[in-house]
């Protein structure tokens, strides 16, 4: 099976071209995902505490969809090490 997108009117072949990373199991996790991050990031007053508020969505993200953080390099696993959470398995 052969994917191509076109990007800028050009099409591309997918497994040439572009590198596939798995951010999320499903559409419907992912889409989770990003409902819960934005709703972490409104809610954000600052630095203080937020190690700690990071840890709690990184533990609920991962209840979710654990896929997501099967490498310590995966996109969700980064953006949470980023905001300062701590592993919990």
């Amino acid at each position: 099976m052969v994917f191509t997108c076109f990007l800028d009117g050009n099409e591309y072949d997918l497994y040439e071209r572009v590198n596939l990373e798995l951010v999320n199991s499903t559409v419907r996790s992912f889409v989770e995902f990003l409902h819960r991050f934005s709703v972490f990031i409104d809610a954000d007053i600052g630095i203080e505490g937020r190690m700690d508020r990071a840890t709690a969505l990184r533990a609920e993200l991962m209840e979710i969809d654990e896929a997501a953080f099967i490498s310590p390099q995966s996109w969700w696993s980064m953006a949470m090490a980023e905001l300062g959470a701590i592993q919990s398995r």
